[in-house]
């Protein structure tokens, strides 16, 4: 049984044998993510497989939407998602870059000229 007054605090894996000797077991330990993680599924270049995203982070089945967070995690992860995040971003932006022509050729087929966000900063 955990000793409820006494919090134990890690700050490196050589603190680990104190959660033993304070008697926590595996299922006594609570951990929780701030960053949603898996709910829009990253998988192969076909849906077959349950994924919404393919490797590149477009969604499946709307022309053009990428979705490039740490929702698109097949699950969650046990570490901050920021740098992970921030490769999935970049690895997303230079696609983008690279297919740019293909891609928007889309928007021009469906007459979008102008921003769907615009943003007035006075």
């Amino acid at each position: 049984m955990p000793i409820p007054s006494k919090k134990t605090i890690l700050y490196s894996e050589h603190d680990f044998p104190l959660i033993e000797e304070r008697g926590v077991g595996p299922w006594d330990i609570n951990l929780g993510s701030a960053h949603p993680q898996g709910g829009n599924r990253m998988g192969g270049e076909s849906r077959s497989d349950s994924s919404v995203v393919n490797s590149y982070c477009k969604f499946y089945g709307i022309e053009n939407l990428f979705v490039c967070d740490a929702s698109v995690f097949p699950t969650s992860i046990g570490v901050n998602p920021q740098i992970t995040v921030m490769a999935l971003a970049a690895r997303t932006a230079e696609y983008i870059g690279e297919n740019w022509d293909k891609l928007s050729k889309v928007l021009r087929m469906i007459n979008i000229n102008r921003p769907y966000l615009s943003l007035n900063i006075t």
